[in-house]
């Protein structure tokens, strides 16, 4: 189940709904490099230790010369993110 809690108003949201009986669950709405490290705080626990997992294609996207790109950069700031909320240990070959 994924949720959005945004409405694709691309505004993060506040609250973070526990899934339905029966499912994991995926959040999405503003997640992005600049907000993935708060969100990871707050959306296990609303999990209910269930798995969870975040949605944010839309902003790891960027113009470049012209052309909408996959930003791996953007990628790049979130696995750091990730790793300094201690979700993940960063990838020794990233380094």
């Amino acid at each position: 189940m994924l949720v959005d809690e945004s409405k694709g108003t691309r505004v993060l949201s506040e609250a973070w709904p526990t899934p339905t009986d029966g499912y994991n669950i995926g959040y999405a709405g503003c997640i992005g490099p600049a907000s993935i490290k708060s969100v990871l705080e707050k959306v296990p626990e609303a999990g209910d230790g269930r798995e969870v997992w975040v949605d944010m294609e839309s902003s790891l996207r960027s113009s470049k010369n012209g052309t909408d790109v996959f930003d791996l950069d953007k990628c790049y700031e979130c696995i750091g993110a990730v790793c300094s909320a201690e979700q993940f240990v960063h990838p020794e070959y990233l380094h």
